[in-house]
């Protein structure tokens, strides 16, 4: 990462406005993009942006390596001619607000494969050139891919390891006649990660010519139901018939006594360093296509990660199981060189974690609501003097919102002595706390600033991101053009000057 200062925000591509009833990759994307330019700002982070599964939680992605299909823009697409006006008339009927993903996808899906049908019949030999360069370039994970999604289609959406056991197992004979049964589909779904690549690398192009970096997200874990595991279930801790024997989550702690189990396979480490970590050099490679900075999820997992009992329910009985960090973090550095990636050091972090972090130079992560509840009492009422190797944020995509916080919040500073959590204090005297609140973070010693979508609008709780723990209404939240009033913009960018993290 680059060490200067400067700044940016939080929102992912589903959370923009658009008619499509989710945040795509067309006009509104770009909309974005010029008002991040416009506020000064040099970076927009987003979460994972992989094909995801009908729950649309971007951390449990059907793979590490296919685009999102479902932020692909029907209207781009219909500008391309694959799709007609017509063909877009039922997207009239999807909400404005917050994105219920069944009903998108219900619409969406039928029209991606009716644009993928369109390109077979009608594109130009150049198109099909350009295609099958495109299809022979990532020919390494898209085959399986393709196979992989035909395949779950076809089975009703059932984990693989509940398929028949030659496809789960995937015996060359089996395979071979899937193949054959699945090519119609398995072309189609070629071609939509065709349209995908083609759209992202043009709001990419258009992002940076912007100023505007692209700060993307590598989950640390892949969900059971995935490409990855079914393609390379030797890399993962399982048994001979493809179920998790250890899952992956965090041990017990203040906020939950019986911990968090999400529920991924843990890797097989082991086989993994035997193979000369090539699954995880092929991600990285793949994510850094994709974006300009890599943020790292659950960084800590590299050093020593919880593991728990499949079986178990809860996660208080795992355990932690120390992980290859270290020979992974030097096999990249050998592949990639100083690669512009961001530590996801939250939690509880042990000092092999900081260790492992600190020997490849990685910036971590500061969350200023944490700092902030945890204000001396007496003392200079200063920015918090966070490393300047790091990123700051008021609160990201599992914190509350500013508002949400300052409710929470409030009733305890109020309830304490005058002269405890002064910084805190008087931002929530200030008639707007989520600008007050949005200035200590961009005064921080962080070379990086990252702000919220929902804190610049200052919405209450209610428009949170996600919930950890939690299951329902996660991963839904947008915003509308309408919220965004001009002094938005002005108002962050001159924070943004204030505190020296204009964009030159």
């Amino acid at each position: 990462m680059k060490s200067l200062r400067r700044s940016g925000v939080l929102a992912h591509i589903t959370s923009l406005p658009s008619r499509e009833g989710l945040g795509v990759l067309g006009a509104s994307a770009r909309r974005f993009v010029d008002f991040l330019a416009q506020a000064g700002q040099s970076v927009w982070q987003i979460l994972p942006l992989n094909a995801v599964g009908r729950d649309g939680a971007p951390y449990s992605a059907l793979t590490s390596f296919a685009g999102a299909n479902h932020v692909i823009s029907l209207e781009e697409l219909a500008a391309d001619g694959w799709l007609n006006t017509a063909d877009l008339a039922p997207l009239a009927a999807l909400p404005a607000g917050r994105m219920e993903l069944a009903k998108v996808l219900a619409i969406r899906a039928p029209l991606l494969a009716k644009a993928a049908e369109a390109f077979k019949a009608e594109a130009t030999g150049a198109q099909r050139a350009e295609f099958e360069e495109f299809r022979s370039k990532n020919t390494d994970w898209l085959e399986d891919y393709a196979l992989f999604r035909a395949l779950l289609e076809a089975h009703d959406w059932r984990d693989w390891s509940a398929w028949s056991a030659p496809l789960r197992d995937r015996e060359p004979l089996a395979i071979a006649a899937a193949r054959e049964a699945q090519t119609a589909r398995i072309e189609a779904i070629a071609i939509e990660q065709f349209f995908f690549d083609r759209q992202w690398r043009e709001l990419r192009a258009y992002s940076n010519s912007k100023g505007i970096e692209i700060f993307g997200d590598l989950p640390i874990y892949v969900a059971q139901t995935s490409a990855d595991v079914w393609t390379a279930p030797h890399f993962f801790n399982l048994t001979p018939d493809g179920k998790p024997i250890t899952v992956a989550g965090c041990p017990p702690d203040a906020f939950s006594d019986q911990g968090q189990r999400w529920g991924n396979p843990t890797y097989a480490w082991e086989k993994m360093a035997a193979d000369g970590f090539s699954w995880w050099l092929a991600r990285m490679r793949r994510a850094l296509a994709l974006y300009d900075l890599v943020r790292v999820d659950h960084f800590r997992a590299f050093a020593s990660y919880w593991d728990i009992p499949a079986a178990d329910d809860h996660a208080r009985n795992g355990v932690w199981v120390k992980a290859p960090g270290a020979e992974l973090f030097s096999r990249f550095r050998a592949e990639f060189g100083d690669i512009p990636i961001v530590a996801e050091d939250l939690g509880f972090i042990t000092p092999d974690v900081y260790e492992l972090r600190d020997a490849f130079d990685l910036p971590g992560m500061r969350i200023l609501q944490f700092e902030l509840e945890s204000e001396p009492l007496i003392g200079a009422a200063a920015p918090p003097a966070f490393p300047a190797r790091s990123v700051a944020y008021l609160g990201n995509h599992d914190n509350d919102t500013a508002m949400g916080f300052v409710a929470d919040v409030t009733p305890r500073v109020l309830a304490d002595p005058p002269e405890k959590r002064p910084l805190l204090r008087a931002a929530l005297a200030s008639p707007a706390p989520h600008w007050a609140l949005l200035d200590i973070l961009m005064g921080s010693g962080s070379d990086l600033a990252i702000a919220q979508m929902q804190d610049l609008l200052g919405l209450d709780g209610k428009h949170r991101t996600n919930i950890p723990g939690t299951i329902d209404g996660n991963w839904a939240w947008r915003f509308d053009w309408d919220e965004v009033a001009p002094s938005v913009s002005e108002k962050l960018r001159d924070l943004t000057a204030k505190h020296r993290r204009l964009a030159s």
